[in-house]
């Protein structure tokens, strides 16, 4: 015979939830990035949910073109790594070569620079530690 499940009754009434959760935007979408900009040109100005979906849209083509350009680089080339200067040749094809392929480079350098003095500065200071660190009494 099978014996009878206990079940146990909760006399309070379960509380509704309350969700505190920010509404995060999908990812891989650059709606932030775009909304900053614009209000470094225009600070009055206001955009709609479809113009965001049509920016992300053109900044997601742009970097699918210049991937899949990358690729075919490294194809030719016969190499299994990208360096920079494939990255600026597969932004130059992409976009072309003009003032805003230009801007973009010297960001993209600008960007480069930063994290590279950033792991050497970090480098630094785990050695520092490691140097000023007690030696282990045994």
């Amino acid at each position: 015979m099978s014996e009878p499940v206990a079940t146990t009754t909760n006399s309070t009434p379960a509380k509704p939830r309350k969700n505190k959760r920010k509404s995060k935007s999908r990812p891989g979408s650059y709606t932030s990035s775009h909304l900053r900009v614009i209000r470094v040109f225009r600070s009055d100005m206001r955009c709609k949910k479809n113009t965001t979906v049509v920016f992300d849209d053109i900044v997601h083509d742009i970097i699918h073109r210049v991937r899949n350009t990358l690729m075919l680089l490294q194809v030719k080339t016969k190499r299994n790594r990208v360096n920079l200067n494939d990255m600026v040749t597969a932004v130059k094809i992409v976009i072309g070569n003009n003032e805003l392929v230009k801007h973009a480079l010297a960001e993209g350098n600008k960007s480069v620079q930063h994290y590279n003095q950033y792991k050497a500065d970090l480098k630094t200071k785990r050695e520092v530690e490691h140097k000023s660190a007690p030696a282990n009494p045994q």
